[in-house]
């Protein structure tokens, strides 16, 4: 019985530890509204029923993220914007690539099988930023859509 509890323990720790050099990065993204027609279907936010929550599809690159309604936002003072270190969409693939080279190792030793090299919310933490009006903004936490989907 000792041995059992010992195995197990061992086993829920080397779990853990592998977890912990797996940390996703954070990043903030600003969203910026489309004041043009120019660009279709980029610098939106809409609600989508099927998904319970607003998507935000970003002017810089086809990148299209969901903040459900279940999560929890900040709305903050203008002022505090400066605490935020915004990430250009366009760095998202450098940012990427460097996380997956820095946890090559852990990556392989959890998943030795397989390591899916598709999906941006198992890499990043990812925040989106919205300015409401010339007082406040809106730090909402969403998630990548269409991962692991092919356009």
């Amino acid at each position: 019985m000792k041995a059992i509890v010992t195995i197990s323990i061992t086993f829920l720790f080397s779990i853990l530890g592998y977890s912990q050099n797996l940390k996703k990065k954070t990043v903030y993204f600003l969203f910026e509204k489309n004041k043009t027609d120019s660009v279709r279907n980029l610098g939106y936010k809409f609600y989508r029923e099927k998904e319970k929550g607003y998507v935000f599809n970003l002017m810089d690159k086809n990148v299209s993220l969901l903040y459900k309604n279940k999560q929890k936002s900040d709305t903050l003072p203008l002022s505090k914007l400066k605490n935020y270190k915004i990430t250009p969409v366009t760095k998202i693939d450098v940012l990427e690539k460097e996380w997956y080279y820095r946890n090559k190792e852990a990556l392989i030793k959890k998943y030795t099988w397989f390591i899916n090299l598709s999906d941006r919310n198992a890499v990043f933490k990812t925040f989106l930023i919205e300015i409401i009006n010339d007082k406040q903004f809106v730090v909402y936490p969403v998630t990548w859509r269409n991962q692991n989907a092919t356009d």
